[in-house]
């Protein structure tokens, strides 16, 4: 009867001291997967940021290389007038 209680004993102290290894690797997961999280927060929060950046650029260079309407040369001649006033002076 001795015999068996001292290898419960045993038993017993095995599976707390295997319990506290596991409790030691899951805090370490633990904390790794907290810091895991906050790069994934930063790199989203920094992506947001480059896309409203590339939207804003984006549109700027559109705008500037978007053609404007050359004006036209008269018939005849080399001279061109301003887009309005050719506008006003083909009624249109």
């Amino acid at each position: 009867m001795g015999l068996r209680g001292m290898q419960i004993e045993e038993n017993a102290q095995r599976l707390a001291d295997g319990l506290a290894g596991l409790k030691k690797h899951f805090a370490n997961f633990s904390e790794t997967f907290e810091r895991i999280g906050t790069h994934l927060k930063n790199v989203q929060q920094s992506y947001q940021e480059a896309d409203k950046r590339l939207d804003k650029t984006g549109t700027a260079l559109e705008g500037m290389l978007e053609p404007a309407e050359p004006a036209k040369p008269l018939p005849g001649t080399q001279e061109t007038l301003p887009l309005t006033s050719l506008t006003a002076k083909n009624g249109g």
